[in-house]
């Protein structure tokens, strides 16, 4: 879906205060919210010298050799003018006027912000566009971004003084961003590709779901305790997974159509990737990689603190925190393990741990997830 078409689709999502919070796996914030999250700044580069950055460091992202059946085009939309990418030359070869002309091609470039998938068929290969122009993504985000931010901060604002120290942090929408931002964003895109090639999951289809203070509350809990695991101290990793995985359960047993899809697969691994790429391309390909992930986790449990503030259950959380929980544990198989597998990286994560409650079972502000949710 072109992305903007989604941003109307976030526009949308932010409800009046006295209203129910409603999820949709697909018409989440996603990584949309985390863009504009991070925009502040107009690049220097354009997109491919940015994405160019970010693929000689592709080893160290995910495994080596992983990418999919696609082609790449970055497309300047105000001159018409692009080229198609080579990812293991780092060429980019100028397209013909032809194809630049192709009206399907022209259809996808009228809205395009960040990225559109230009589709395969009648001989044509899948193809990923991506936006040259840094300074025409942020503008187009720019121009949207100042309502959605406002209408966010109506609900943070109007539920900050009930969050309590053992909440993950509630904050307000910021628009910080980079070009190393974009190389992760960029990343993830062309990580779906790779995606394809992976076993087939099989998961239910159900209607959106209305967030109640209880799911809301059980949903903290767990980004709560796998974000300690991510970015804590040795003191406070203890039994935190542990404790997620109850929490995961408890909120399995309540409502099982939301847990798989807070435990999305494609979208948790893809998130992942995209915050390793942005350290990596914000480092370099030789950082150590005890502080790429230190840096990976706080990329994420910021990640997470975003949807937190918002109340809006995202697929993308979970499965980047658990996806990290397994890097930090050393498990060396499990980027295999969820191609292989049709498990997600929360499943994966937890069939290895027990478990366990708190001592008490400490909660977020019963007040705070009523807010949060429209008092249902």
């Amino acid at each position: 879906m072109r992305l903007f078409v989604i941003w109307l689709v976030i526009i949308g999502t932010f409800r009046a205060s006295g209203e129910a919070c409603t999820f949709d796996a697909h018409n989440s914030l996603g990584s949309q919210l985390n863009l504009l999250r991070q925009i502040v700044k107009v690049p220097s580069n354009d997109s491919l010298d940015i994405f160019k950055r970010a693929l000689q460091c592709r080893d160290r992202i995910w495994t080596a050799g992983a990418s999919g059946t696609r082609k790449i085009f970055f497309v300047d939309r105000a001159s018409l003018t692009g080229c198609e990418f080579q990812p293991e030359s780092l060429h980019c070869t100028p397209l013909q006027t032809e194809t630049l002309q192709d009206p399907t091609l022209r259809n996808e470039l009228v809205d395009l912000a960040g990225y559109a998938v230009f589709p395969g068929g009648s001989g044509r290969i899948e193809t990923l566009i991506l936006n040259k122009s840094p300074q025409d993504i942020v503008s187009r985000i720019e121009s949207v971004s100042t309502s959605i931010v406002q209408k966010s901060k109506v609900n943070v604002l109007k539920c900050r003084p009930m969050t309590s120290a053992r909440t993950v942090g509630i904050q307000s929408l910021s628009l910080p961003q980079s070009e190393n931002d974009l190389a992760g964003f960029f990343m993830h895109e062309d990580f779906h590709f790779y995606q394809r090639k992976w076993k087939q999951q099989i998961r239910t289809s159900a209607p959106p779901i209305v967030l109640t203070a209880k799911l809301y509350t059980l949903w903290e809990r767990v980004t709560f305790y796998l974000s300690r695991f991510a970015r804590g101290n040795s003191v406070e990793k203890i039994n935190a997974l542990a404790h997620a995985k109850f929490y995961y359960l408890e909120l399995k047993k309540l409502s099982p159509v939301l847990a798989e899809s807070l435990s999305n697969r494609d979208e948790g691994t893809a998130a992942f990737v995209e915050a390793r790429a942005g350290v990596l391309a914000s480092e370099s390909c030789e950082i150590a990689e005890s502080e790429l992930r230190r840096l990976t986790g706080e990329k994420l449990t910021a990640m997470a603190e975003q949807h937190l503030s918002v109340g809006e259950p995202s697929p993308y959380v979970l499965g980047a925190l658990a996806s990290h929980a397994m890097e930090l544990l050393g498990r060396s198989n499990w980027k295999k393990d969820v191609e292989n597998s049709g498990l997600t990286p929360v499943e994966l994560l937890f069939e290895k741990v027990e478990a366990v409650p708190p001592a008490s079972l400490e909660s977020p502000s019963e007040a705070l997830a009523e807010c949060l949710t429209g008092g249902r």
